[in-house]
């Protein structure tokens, strides 16, 4: 009997045919708002620590089961000094937590 995956990672990763060292990066990339996707790594040569918050966000969210835990996560960033400003408060241009929480939602309820 094969065993489950544990967390949204897992499953993720095993539904995408992804290595597990790929989820971070590729969740990131879907759950950009536009149009940042496509100017993103322009701003990350600029400067490097820009996509911090999201990547703990995104690192934090692989780990969890449930989505009661995620919308734990997804309050915090929304609160984090470092979604504040022009760029990341205003304009929004960073991670959509929407876009995070359709993705868990629909990855976890198809594991089910």
């Amino acid at each position: 009997m094969a065993v489950k995956p544990d967390s949204f990672a897992e499953l993720y990763c095993e539904r995408h045919h992804l290595e597990r060292s790929d989820f971070t990066n590729r969740l990131i990339r879907r759950s950009l708002h536009f149009p940042i996707r496509l100017v993103g790594w322009l701003l990350l040569s600029l400067r490097p620590d820009y996509f911090e918050a999201d990547l703990e966000l995104v690192t934090h969210a692989g780990s969890l089961k449930s989505l009661r835990k995620l919308e734990g996560e997804i309050r915090e960033f929304t609160v984090d000094y470092r979604n504040r400003g022009l760029w990341r408060g205003v304009l929004r241009q960073r991670v959509s937590t929407h876009r995070l929480r359709d993705i868990f939602r629909e990855t976890i309820n198809r594991a089910d």
